[in-house]
């Protein structure tokens, strides 16, 4: 019996028994073993995606002893040296991506949560709340409406008008 292969798209002969016992076992019918186990393989992406997924429970069930493995290994390799070279190759592009108007963007946002939570602590976000405020109400304005504007200039003035009133004229 002549058939089609799934796999490989070639046309192939086979017994009529072998097709017969596929269908009623609900099976696809391949040309040959190798197609059969072609299309049984996981693909590349299956498979990163099963090993990424057992390496993500890895590293939460194992989390202390590796983090203890990483330290150590961390210990025993490390080149102060070797590193201070790294980091200077590295420096003028590092300068440059600080420089990039989107990341001053982010790290002016970064160092206003990092400065309310390291002095307000847990209330950080009212703190950034509050100060939102302040930017947007103009300190001018209240102080008119609440007549504060130039207090002390006031109050100077209104004392030298009581002392002028209290003095007693001398002749």
């Amino acid at each position: 019996m002549k058939i089609i292969c799934p796999q490989c798209q070639k046309e192939a002969e086979l017994k009529i028994g072998a097709v017969n016992y596929a269908l009623k076992k609900g099976r696809n019918i391949y040309c040959s073993r190798d197609c059969s186990s072609e299309a049984r393989r996981k693909t590349i992406e299956e498979k990163k995606a099963v090993k990424a997924e057992y390496d993500r429970k890895h590293r939460e069930n194992n989390r202390e002893r590796l983090k203890k493995e990483k330290a150590d290994y961390f210990k025993r390799t490390y080149d102060p040296v070797a590193a201070a070279i790294a980091r200077k190759k590295r420096m003028p592009y590092h300068v440059e991506f600080c420089r990039k108007p989107e990341q001053k963007a982010k790290k002016k946002i970064y160092d206003r949560i990092h400065r309310a939570k390291k002095q307000y602590g847990e209330y950080w976000e009212s703190a950034l709340i509050v100060a939102e405020l302040d930017e947007i109400i103009d300190d001018k304005e209240v102080r008119q409406d609440n007549n504060l504007h130039n207090k002390s200039q006031k109050r100077k003035r209104t004392w030298q008008q009581k002392q002028k009133t209290n003095s007693v004229p001398r002749i």
